[in-house]
């Protein structure tokens, strides 16, 4: 497999599904290439060079072909296509392997036409997202991104991100997508009771690794209009987040997406993108000494051009207020705050533990398992002040299909 990539490669498990590869191959001016053995031979081939542009897979041959299979998306470069097919009629495994990102999966006995089909639709989809490649120059029409930053820790920051992306998906009717860059211990697949992705500290590692193929393969569907984008990554695993890295994947997802929702670590502050157009940064803070300080040093930072917001960044930041009312935790007061950073305090989310105790027993957000408690409404109204009035961009992302809605 080594030197220039090829077309197509095939690796079968028997000579009659071999012979219909090499037939629609040499009917479209590919070289012959349908090589007899299975995911084992295609592991090897593949770790040896240039991934093909599109690999047609026989699962056959393994009672369980997913592991093999997710080892195999890890071989393969931005950009190669993946059909599989094999003798198993089932739902749950054509789920799972487009939840992986494989293109397609056909039941054998393989036929040309069904092959060739299939090829089509791969050929139609590429064409489609280069049609649309146009409408990424224009900036209106891209996604916006919404920033939530803890000024301390413990202060509900991953809850603020988690409800808001609700929210804007849902009552806003946007399509959304939760981005979590604490790689280790996040906390938004847990919230929203999802199995994390795969591959999203690669991305952010390896910015030659990331297209909308890959970053398919590390998003979880939770609805029909949210995503979730995070990694539970083992805490002796060393994971570097460069702005190198987060830039590629957040232009994908500006191109698909028309809000995006980043939970930022605060020690991750100086990875905060420049700002586009209508981007925002919330600030989470709550009623406590150390929330004053860390409120104050935080925004003189970002307000003043000291990070990558640029500086301009005081008009883009609103600033919450949690646990709003709790007893015993208030050690200043909102007017405290607002006379220290200049700015008012734009949102207060009450101090309600009952609700936010059963939403996290649910593993929904506090917006959906109680819609009418305050703190929902103030992350309605927190949707309002970041909530674009403009026209949608067409989603390029439609087979996002892992988690349901």
């Amino acid at each position: 497999m080594g030197g220039e990539r090829m077309p197509s490669a095939a690796f079968v498990n028997e000579e009659a599904s071999a012979a219909v590869v090499r037939r629609v191959q040499a009917a479209r001016g590919w070289p012959a290439a349908a090589v007899e053995g299975g995911l084992a031979t295609a592991a090897a081939a593949l770790a040896q060079g240039p991934t093909p542009g599109i690999l047609m897979l026989d699962l056959d041959g393994q009672a369980d072909p997913m592991p093999s299979m997710e080892a195999l998306a890890d071989l393969c470069d931005p950009g190669t296509r993946v059909v599989a097919f094999g003798t198993a009629n089932d739902v749950g495994l054509f789920r799972s392997l487009l939840a992986l990102g494989i293109e397609d999966y056909l039941v054998k006995p393989l036929d040309e036409r069904s092959l060739a089909d299939a090829l089509d639709r791969i050929a139609d989809r590429i064409a489609e997202r280069a049609a649309r490649g146009e409408a990424r120059s224009d900036p209106s029409s891209r996604g916006r991104l919404v920033a939530v930053l803890g000024a301390r820790g413990g202060v509900g920051a991953t809850s603020v991100a988690v409800n808001l992306a609700w929210t804007l998906s849902q009552a806003c009717r946007r399509k959304a997508v939760l981005l979590d860059l604490d790689l280790r211990f996040g906390t938004t697949a847990l919230a929203l009771d999802c199995e994390p992705g795969r591959g999203l500290g690669e991305a952010l590692a390896d910015p030659d690794r990331v297209d909308e193929l890959f970053l398919e393969r590390a998003a979880v569907k939770v609805t029909d209009r949210l995503s979730l984008l995070c990694a539970e990554e083992g805490p002796d695993r060393r994971v570097e987040i460069r702005e190198a890295g987060l830039a590629p994947v957040l232009s994908l997802l500006r191109d698909g997406f028309e809000e995006i929702v980043l939970d930022l670590p605060r020690g991750d502050v100086a990875s905060l993108p420049a700002p586009a157009p209508g981007d925002r940064l919330v600030l989470v803070t709550d009623y406590s000494l150390a929330g004053l300080r860390d409120t104050v040093r935080l925004w003189r930072h970002l307000s003043a051009g000291g990070g990558s917001a640029g500086s301009d960044a005081a008009r883009r930041i609103l600033v919450v207020a949690s646990h709003a009312g709790a007893p015993g935790r208030c050690e200043v007061g909102r007017a405290d705050i607002e006379k220290a950073i200049g700015m008012p305090v734009a949102i207060e989310v009450p101090f309600e533990p009952k609700a936010f105790l059963a939403s996290a027993r649910a593993g929904m957000p506090v917006a959906r398992s109680a819609p009418r408690c305050r703190a929902a409404a103030a992350f309605g109204r927190l949707a309002d002040a970041v909530h674009p009035s403009r026209t949608a961009p067409p989603s390029l992302w439609k087979r996002i299909v892992k988690g349901g809605g």
